[in-house]
């Protein structure tokens, strides 16, 4: 995308047509729940999910998604805060799937 832009107090090393990087907050919330952004399965679609333990079971289970980030993506409804959601790389683990989850 490309915006303009005219800063309201000029700097002395920044010239006409220069190329910067700039990084837009739109939205923040304090005490927010958050996971990583590559642990959300189907994140731009209407049913979003994740992997999780639970009784030593794998479980799929969708979230519903708040503030969306490059890295993170805020949690509104279907976790808790201290599950944990997986990495799941084994294409053979489905929901259901007896594991055991290992280390912090």
């Amino acid at each position: 995308v490309e915006v303009r832009l005219s800063p309201t107090e000029p700097v002395p090393y920044l010239r006409p047509n220069m190329t910067v990087s700039v990084e837009i907050q739109v939205g923040e919330e304090a005490d927010a729940l958050v996971v990583p952004t590559e642990l959300v399965h189907d994140s731009a679609s209407d049913a979003p999910w994740v992997w999780i333990e639970e009784g030593g079971v794998l479980v799929r289970r969708e979230v519903q998604l708040g503030l969306r980030g490059d890295e993170d993506l805020q949690i509104l409804g279907g976790l808790v805060e201290g599950q944990r959601v997986l990495r799941v790389t084994d294409p053979r683990l489905r929901s259901g799937s007896r594991v055991r989850v290992e280390g912090g």
